[in-house]
């Protein structure tokens, strides 16, 4: 039933692809009332056209490595256990490094794209980042909050792949 499972969410991640790649601020949406004659331009219509929004709207340009995030989500989900003894552990890492992969992403593009970003329903790190990239670099400062999130997005890339370049296993 795994290559079952495959063959639905290849299309369905394909579509999300399609949906934030076209995303258009002037599209009728979850944060845009947009024009209910006009032309849609969101390839996936007007289900696109909301997914592609909130997305942005929570990740801001972090949404456009969501399907890649789904993708590795699912994969986890079918393919996780591969019988060793340590396979217990290794979902659940897989798992939480591709959770924090999409927060220190948003909160990155949040620092390092400043405020409001025309086009975007929100800032360029979304809700997310928002929310993420605020607190630290309150606490040292725009350039020791980008300095830490880089290395929590390369621990969470790590974590996520479970490769640990060490040559102690992973």
């Amino acid at each position: 039933w795994h290559e079952i499972a495959l063959v639905v969410i290849a299309p369905a991640l394909l579509y999300l692809i399609a949906s934030l790649w076209s995303y258009d601020p002037g599209d009728p949406s979850w944060s845009n009332t947009g024009s209910v004659t006009g032309v849609l331009h969101n390839y996936g219509g007007i289900a696109g056209a909301y997914i592609a929004d909130i997305a942005f709207y929570f990740c801001g340009y972090a949404a456009y490595t969501l399907p890649f995030v789904i993708g590795g989500l699912l994969w986890v989900a079918l393919f996780g256990r591969d019988g060793s003894s340590e396979a217990g552990l290794t979902p659940a890492l897989r798992l939480v490094g591709i959770v924090v992969f999409l927060i220190a992403a948003s909160s990155i593009a949040h620092l390092r794209g400043g405020g409001a970003v025309e086009g975007m329903p929100a800032n360029s790190g979304g809700v997310l980042g928002d929310a993420g990239g605020h607190g630290p670099e309150q606490l040292v400062g725009g350039f020791g909050a980008s300095m830490f999130l880089i290395a929590v997005l390369g621990v969470a890339i790590l974590a996520a792949s479970a490769v640990s370049g060490l040559g102690g296993g992973g």
